[in-house]
């Protein structure tokens, strides 16, 4: 080597060194490039240089160009760059060796015309091995000279020094580049999330997002139609579809494809991403869109958008923005950025759905208070008039033995003021009178029609309860605000009572089950959601004068005894009822408390089977009637029901019998344990059970069918209409059983009551008034 030769190789390593020196001070990773490919320009004389680095996505990605520097890093695959023999086996390439059909994708990118190239991988050494991790890539030749050898021994030395910084900084850049993507991936998702109220927004922007992630031009979204089996077209070319104001010029008709044409056809069929190079030249694509309107489609990216069970939408991607066509990071990006989709397009569509049933239950709560609404004439006229006093409306109106149904509707409506009056709730929570009359005359015809359920056994229930406070001396036993719980539980613990038991609603899947059926007890929570309801009703909150916290007891309490008249919940406290009237009741006890409510509400509800008999078999009649009603239904259903429901099979004596045994005897007994002026009680129960034996004697021998007997117990007779001669035949003898008085204790033989008695019950659990 000549001295002059030595000295050229001494500068030039010199100003390697320096340019180290000079790229260790700098931190960005674009002006490191800016500073190498300058040097690489004026040493090599040559107008450009670049290079591009290869990603965890395995393509290449580039930011600078000489000595610009881009706002955003550019990716093109490497079979696009005809640059892959660099990576895969760490040759050195120029112009001769690069596939011509490659070099317009580079002459594009540098926007100039290529006379020479020379390209030269970078990465570190392993075992005497390049790990190619880059290409630095130099362009023309100043004066259209080639490079030669001499100029790939000056790039690879150049490469040899400026590796040492240039790839710590690559390292650290991919992973910017990662991270930023991710925090986007983020952005996207908080800003998608935040649009479920609104299905047509949340898709407008899914799109949006798409195309600025993926840097495409256009965009489309089609929902996938199951019903259908159609694809449409919520957002097409960037615009919504289906606009409600049809004048709206940025919005189109909707747009409809059959599952089974096209690319988006193609993806929602299969489910899988499709990334097309060239559009015209794909068999699926349809031009003709393209030749009516003037647009040219080059690149398409088309991903399915799914949910747990599938596709549930596809969308499309056209035209590569900075990229001859989209690349499998962009591929990579749009199936991560479809799981987003997905799950936000599934909740909008949820939240629609519970949105437009919100709304339908606003209405049809609308549609329940308009029908419901009572007229300001009754509500007038209810508050006007003087509340009578008790026994003004009958004399007998404090005992246990008289009913209100021998009262008319509106005798009812002023027994329930007048049973308010006088049990002090008027006065003590300061309710007013339009506000009490109004809730109610709701509570009235908030109650259907049903043989049995109606507003009759709900102020009948709600009579026994003051005759009990009354008569049993409630408040010895309970606070205020407990015994008004109680009185206004019972007028609404069977508001829209259907005449069907919470088997048969569970049993229909009906909307009350689906709403309740998890919770238990699908009949009685929506009864009190019922009374909930009028209660909140303008003008109905006869609790209004309440504290805070009293008027949450409250409607706890009323909660808590409405559900305690579904009989599954008094089975399961029946020995702790017997064990408190064992022991002895403790007012200062919680526990206490709690099972005596829950024990008056018991007693309250199936009080009709404590009066007289001729009440006795009357209520017996209209619970039947309801029973063969809701026995009938299931027979229209395909099912058959069970004997107690079914008119052609019911064994009525006996199943009553069963029930006092089971149920009415015990109950009542726990509540004369406890109260004991409730004996008469106990006494009158055991007399119509007496009866019940009677006419079972008969039914047997008679051998009667249920309607039958119903059509007895239908019969309006009176006691005086019965003669004293023999019965001639099994007619007769259950006429004569159904209208005289019960026999006595001493009539009813102990042999007679064990044998029926000691049988076991069967079906009692279905009587839940």
């Amino acid at each position: 080597m000549s001295q002059a030769s030595a000295e050229e190789t001494l500068r030039r390593q010199e100003r390697l060194l320096r340019l180290v020196r000079e790229l260790g001070d700098e931190d960005d990773f674009g002006q490191i490039q800016v500073r190498v490919n300058t040097h690489l320009m004026a040493a090599l004389e040559v107008t450009g240089a670049m290079f591009l680095f290869m990603s965890d996505e395995r393509e290449l990605v580039y930011r600078v160009l000489a000595d610009q520097v881009a706002d955003k890093e550019a990716r093109v695959s490497t079979d696009e760059t005809g640059l892959e023999p660099c990576f895969l086996h760490g040759l050195s390439l120029q112009l001769a060796d690069l596939d011509p059909s490659k070099l317009p994708w580079l002459e594009r990118t540098l926007a100039l015309q290529l006379s020479s190239v020379l390209a030269c991988p970078i990465g570190p050494r392993k075992d005497g091995h390049l790990l190619v991790r880059g290409v630095c890539l130099v362009y023309n030749k100043t004066a259209g000279r080639p490079l030669g050898p001499s100029d790939v021994e000056r790039l690879q030395e150049c490469l040899d020094y400026v590796s040492s910084v240039l790839l710590p900084h690559l390292r650290a850049e991919l992973e910017r580049l990662k991270n930023e993507r991710s925090s986007a991936m983020l952005r996207v998702t908080e800003n998608l999330f935040s649009r479920l109220n609104d299905l047509e927004s949340l898709l407008v922007e899914i799109m949006g997002e798409a195309r600025h992630l993926t840097q495409a031009e256009r965009c489309s979204l089609f929902l996938l139609e199951r019903d259908t089996n159609e694809l449409v077209a919520k957002v097409f070319d960037n615009t919504l579809t289906g606009a409600d104001d049809p004048a709206d010029p940025k919005e189109k008709p909707e747009i409809r494809i059959p599952v089974s044409q096209g690319i988006c056809g193609h993806v929602a069929t299969t489910g899988k991403t499709l990334n097309i190079k060239d559009a015209y030249s794909h068999p699926l694509f349809y031009r003709g869109l393209d030749d009516a309107t003037g647009f040219r489609t080059r690149n398409i990216l088309c991903f399915p958008i799914k949910d747990g069970d599938g596709v549930i939408g596809v969308a499309q991607l056209c035209n590569k923005i900075s990229a001859h066509s989209f690349s499998s990071s962009d591929e990579q990006v749009a199936n991560t950025f479809a799981i987003y989709c997905g799950i936000s397009i599934v909740h909008a569509q949820l939240y629609r759905k519970v949105n437009v049933a919100h709304h339908r239950n606003m209405l049809s709560n609308e549609l329940m208070m308009y029908h419901m609404k009572v007229n300001d004439e009754n509500v007038l006229h209810f508050t006007s008039v003087a509340i009578p006093k008790p026994r003004a409306l009958h004399p007998d109106m404090k005992s246990f033995h008289f009913s209100l149904r021998a009262l008319s509707e509106e005798q009812t409506i002023l027994a329930g003021l007048a049973m308010f009056e006088d049990l002090g709730f008027i006065a003590r929570w300061r309710m007013g009178r339009e506000t009490l009359a109004r809730f109610v005359l709701l509570l009235k015809k908030g109650y259907r029609n049903p043989a049995y359920h109606n507003w009759f056994h709900a102020i009948t229930v709600a009579h026994f309860c003051y005759v009990s406070c009354k008569q049993l001396h409630f408040p010895s036993f309970l606070s205020e605000l407990e015994i008004l719980s109680l009185f206004v539980a019972c007028l609404g613990h069977d508001l829209d009572h259907r005449g069907t038991n919470n088997s048969f609603q569970v049993a229909s899947k009906s909307a009350l089950a689906a709403l309740y059926s998890s919770e238990g007890s699908v009949m009685e929570r929506h009864h009190f959601a019922q009374t909930m309801c009028i209660l909140n009703t303008p003008g109905c909150n006869i609790f209004s004068s309440l504290t805070t916290q009293e008027y949450r007891h409250v409607l706890d309490l009323i909660r808590d005894n409405i559900l305690a008249t579904d009989l599954a919940q008094h089975f399961s406290i029946q020995s702790d009822l017997q064990k408190m009237a064992a022991e002895g009741y403790k007012r200062s006890s919680t526990s206490h408390r709690r099972l005596l409510l829950r024990l008056i509400m018991t007693a309250c509800d199936l009080s009709d089977q404590t009066k007289p008999w001729p009440l006795v078999k009357f209520t017996a009649k209209l619970l039947y009637r309801e029973f063969f009603s809701q026995g009938d239904l299931e027979k229209a259903l395909g099912s058959k029901p069970i004997e107690m429901m079914d008119r052609d099979r019911a064994d009525i004596p006996e199943q009553q019998i069963n029930f006092l045994d089971t149920v009415g005897i015990p109950l009542y007994r726990i509540y004369a344990g406890i109260f004991s002026e409730a004996q008469v009680l106990v006494k009158q129960v055991e007399k119509n059970r007496c009866k019940w034996i009677k006419i079972k004697q008969a039914f047997d021998i008679g051998k009667m069918t249920p309607t039958e007997l119903l059509e007895l117990l239908h019969h309006d007779s009176d006691e005086s209409s019965v003669t004293s001669q023999p019965c001639s035949t099994t007619q007769e003898l259950l006429s004569d059983l159904l209208f005289v008085h019960a026999p006595s204790e001493q009539q009813c033989s102990k042999p007679e009551a064990e044998a029926v008695g000691g049988r076991e019950a069967t079906g009692f659990y279905l009587f839940q008034p």
